[in-house]
C-alpha cells in the first residue's frame, strides 16, 4: 500500500495500514517487523513516522488462500 500523497484519500498512512497483516518484512529507524505480523496502532504510527518508507506490502483477504 503506497503512502498517500497530498490528496490523502482514505485517511493517514497509519490509519490505512492499522489492523492489516504484513506480506513482507518492514525495517524502519524505530523497529522492524516480520512478514505475517498484524499491525497494531503503535506499529502503524512508527511506520508512518519513518518518511523513508514509501509503501508497505500487505496481505489481502481477497487474494490470500487458506491451507
Amino acid at each position: 500500500m503506497p503512502r498517500p500523497g497530498k490528496e490523502n484519500i482514505g485517511g493517514t498512512f497509519a490509519e490505512r495500514i492499522h489492523g492489516r497483516v504484513l506480506a513482507a518484512d518492514v525495517e524502519s529507524k524505530s523497529g522492524s517487523w516480520k512478514r505475517g505480523v498484524m499491525l497494531d496502532w503503535d506499529m502503524a504510527e512508527k511506520i508512518e513516522a519513518d518518511t523513508k518508507i514509501t509503501e508497505v506490502l500487505l496481505r489481502s483477504p481477497i487474494l490470500c488462500k487458506v491451507g
